[in-house]
């Protein structure tokens, strides 16, 4: 990959010229960080491929995002990142990641979240150490407060909708689960319960079937068991279409499914198989050691791509790895603490007019005292410098920025007014 200039890098993710600087079209790594650190953070791979790192810190003043975030979920246009240790979810803009709420009473535990109406639900094991008060946490979107709780078997983990319908894997907290919960997102009560192998930690709907990933018990359980691939017809009252056993010691994960394209990681390799399979395939699909891959922490098909994440030796920065779906490594980069997760951003809002058609510009340019903007409508400024941290924000009047106390060196300033917005580089001398 033809290497880029830290200046470049900067204005591309900043949208530096005729476009202003959006996290749109690209993909977030959620990076986990260490447990009791308070060290989550969020990069950004941009549709051009540029990385940007700790982005939700650039985007709200080197504020910290939470202690281990568990995962991510999009609701129009909000982001919301669930953050374990912190007990709390994190609500920002979802193109500009600025924050807007947070969640923070009612949830223990948290793990992941869904959608549904004027709700969102979010898995919660309680107590780890209590097998009986685990629940899903009823979320208003209207207030961002947890309005109501539904109870559920041990260790909720990932949870999907699909037309008013809330599946919840029970992966088992620090035992081993084996079954999903059905729940009527209509009255948040649970209907059915479908019994699956031991440790169910990927589930997927597509097309009307449900799919379900089991692990399987690992070696240090009291008696280990394979992993088991299930396939559910929602429409046929959850009738199951197939069990496929692994070997006694394979303990598959991270399934993502693409129309009859199935991928799974089992240990440090990616598998794939398709819908005409009745059994697991015998040879992986992608060799990851072959690249250095320590191991598979996140695991994503976005768009025809391959994402891995790769946790590395768990105290330094983790590597994220990116491949076609011919197995062909594309690219990889350095990312934050324990990267576990890829979520698509959503794409570039239409009909958002650029300010700089109406001719706003700095000046002077280079400064090195007060910074003018040639605009007579109201509009907020921000000054970030190269590394994306914000170093000024201010609503912006006729007398100008003071920006004598800002290092000498090129910066990025942002102007918005109302929907539209543009970003300039100056010099500060």
């Amino acid at each position: 990959m033809k290497k880029i200039t830290f200046l470049a890098i900067a204005l591309t993710a900043f949208g530096f010229g005729a476009k202003a600087q959006t996290f749109s079209e690209g993909v977030f790594v959620l990076n986990e960080g260490a447990f009791g650190a308070n060290n989550a953070s969020l990069s950004y791979i941009s549709e051009a491929g540029v990385l940007q790192n700790d982005v939700y810190a650039g985007a709200n003043g080197n504020a910290v995002l939470g202690d281990t975030a568990q995962s991510m979920g999009f609701n129009g246009e909000y982001a919301y990142v669930v953050l374990n240790a912190s007990n709390k979810v994190e609500i920002v803009n979802a193109s500009t990641l600025v924050h807007v709420a947070a969640v923070t009473t009612g949830l223990d535990n948290p793990r992941y979240i869904a959608f549904y109406g004027t709700n969102a639900y979010v898995t919660c094991w309680g107590d780890a150490l209590d097998t009986t008060d685990d629940y899903v946490a009823v979320i208003s979107l209207a207030d961002n407060t947890v309005t109501s709780t539904i109870p559920v078997v041990e260790g909720p983990e990932k949870i999907i909708e699909e037309d008013g319908v809330l599946y919840v894997a029970h992966k088992g907290g620090y035992g081993f689960g084996n079954s999903v919960s059905v729940i009527n997102a209509e009255t948040n009560t649970v209907t059915q319960s479908l019994e699956v192998g031991f440790v169910p930690s990927s589930i997927v709907e597509e097309d009307g079937y449900l799919y379900v990933l089991c692990e399987g018990k690992p070696s240090w359980a009291d008696e280990e068991t394979p992993g088991v691939f299930y396939v559910f017809d929602i429409e046929d009252d959850y009738l199951s279409l197939l069990v496929s056993n692994f070997s006694g010691t394979e303990h598959p994960s991270n399934l993502q499914v693409d129309g009859n394209n199935f991928y799974y990681t089992l240990d440090s390799n990616i598998y794939h198989a398709t819908a005409a399979d009745t059994t697991p395939p015998t040879e992986p699909f992608i060799v990851l050691e072959e690249q250095g891959v320590y191991g598979v922490y996140g695991f994503a098909l976005i768009d025809d791509k391959i994402y891995v994440g790769d946790a590395g030796d768990f105290v330094s920065a983790g590597k994220v790895y990116i491949y076609d779906t011919d197995g062909e490594l594309l690219d990889d980069y350095t990312v934050g603490l324990l990267p576990n997760g890829f979520y698509e951003a959503p794409e570039a809002t239409t009909g958002v007019k650029d300010i700089a058609a109406l001719n706003v510009s700095v000046y002077p340019n280079p400064t090195s005292d007060v910074l003018y903007v040639n605009t007579t409508d109201a509009a907020d400024v921000t000054i970030y410098d190269l590394a994306g941290r914000t170093v000024t924000s201010v609503n912006y009047t006729n007398s100008g920025i003071n920006v004598s106390g800002l290092q000498k060196g090129t910066y990025l300033v942002e102007v918005v007014a109302g929907n539209a917005k543009t970003v300039k580089k100056v010099v500060i001398q």
